[in-house]
């Protein structure tokens, strides 16, 4: 299945995204799981997080199973504000990046064969 037909709407709906306050994060199970007030987000793609200079803080494939709490790269995540939702549906892959308040951007990479990410705000609800 193609992933505009497995998310529909999405794009659309990215483009005026609101903001989302992240006060939970971790990794586990290779999975990113975020969460705010009415909202999560979780992805089962290969996870960079990138800060606004470009400095790499943290790659998924150099990680451990389990990290979360306020000392872990996840952790850190905890208190920002997710301010946009880049969409890159190019070729058929569900990449994508949340931007953060200050910079950072948190770059999924499709590369599952199941569904890339699960993206539920409010009534809004992408994925498995």
């Amino acid at each position: 299945m193609r992933v505009d037909e497995m998310y529909p709407g999405f794009e659309e709906w990215a483009t005026d995204a609101p903001h989302l306050l992240i006060q939970r994060a971790s990794m586990q199970n290779e999975m990113l799981f975020l969460g705010g007030p009415d909202w999560n987000f979780h992805t089962w793609c290969s996870v960079r997080v990138v800060d606004a200079e470009g400095e790499l803080l943290f790659d998924d494939s150099l990680s451990v199973d389990l990290l979360e709490g306020p000392g872990t790269p996840p952790g850190a995540l905890v208190g920002r504000t997710v301010i946009a939702v880049v969409p890159d549906f190019a070729m058929d892959l569900g990449n994508l990046t949340l931007v953060l308040d200050d910079g950072t951007r948190i770059e999924c990479t499709d590369d599952s064969d199941l569904d890339p990410w699960h993206f539920r705000v409010g009534e809004d609800d992408w994925g498995a």
